[in-house]
């Protein structure tokens, strides 16, 4: 399907943050990439875009339109591919960190399932022909070559039937912010586990019970999230491995997951 080259181009400027590197990615020249930016931006009446010497980054504008134009590329794939026989020959083994893998992994698949049935995916612990991986957040983040930011994953705090603040109740925490958490949390966790649906269950189990976790993660009725911020637990989402038209689609998936 033919679709508006100018949102791959928002979408690639905004991931990397400089329209050298994303003229790189899309095959273009520097100057291709500025004039379909340009373009976009007299289109909509907005400047998306704040632009200094070091690289651009999303306007307030910018940052809501990203998210309508992933999910806009993201279903012209998914129109294009609705009668397309798809090259999808063999299984995709991924390699996930425990905050991908139980909760962010298993939507990306479901959506894919519904559109593409025929792409099979299987988690491994090694011999992975992708890896998603997490890390804490960093202001300046330098990549491994061939790995790719394709989102930040934020934290959410539950507990049964919903309370007013974390302050008071001893917690439960996924145990990759064991480095991460301030002095006046950590004081009150009682327990840490890789496993999200652990420490969903004992949140549903123990009463005064408050978890820490990864959002991504489907919650079980009468689990609400708290409406704390936690901006020092949110963790850099990395996607490295081959090149295919299923990690593609898995890498893209995941892309719109982290937009929401």
């Amino acid at each position: 399907m033919t679709e508006d080259f100018r949102l791959k181009v928002f979408v690639e400027v905004a991931r990397l943050g400089n329209f050298t590197k994303a003229a790189g990615v899309l095959g273009v020249s520097q100057p291709a990439v500025s004039a379909n930016i340009a373009e976009l931006e007299k289109d909509l009446g907005a400047e998306l875009f704040n632009r200094d010497r070091s690289g651009v980054t999303l306007t307030p504008a910018g940052k809501a339109f990203l998210e309508y134009a992933g999910r806009i590329l993201h279903w012209y794939g998914a129109a294009g591919n609705l009668f397309k026989k798809t090259p999808f020959t063999r299984v995709l083994h991924i390699k996930a960190d425990s905050a991908v893998k139980d909760g962010l992994l298993p939507q990306a698949l479901a959506k894919i399932s519904g559109t593409h049935p025929d792409a099979i995916f299987e988690t491994v612990e090694a011999d992975a022909d992708v890896s998603i991986t997490v890390a804490p957040r960093k202001d300046n983040m330098s990549l491994e070559e061939g790995c790719t930011l394709i989102g930040v994953l934020p934290a959410i705090a539950i507990a049964k039937g919903g309370c007013e603040d974390i302050e008071g109740h001893k917690v439960a925490s996924w145990a990759g912010y064991r480095s991460l958490l301030p002095p006046d949390i950590y004081s009150e966790v009682i327990f840490q586990t890789d496993s999200t649906q652990a420490i969903i269950e004992m949140v549903d189990s123990i009463p005064g019970l408050l978890g820490i976790i990864p959002a991504g993660k489907k919650l079980p009725e009468g689990i609400e999230v708290i409406p704390v911020p936690m901006p020092h637990l949110t963790l850099d989402v990395t996607f490295s491995g081959k090149q295919s038209p299923m990690a593609d689609l898995l890498r893209s998936t995941l892309e719109n997951l982290l937009r929401r």
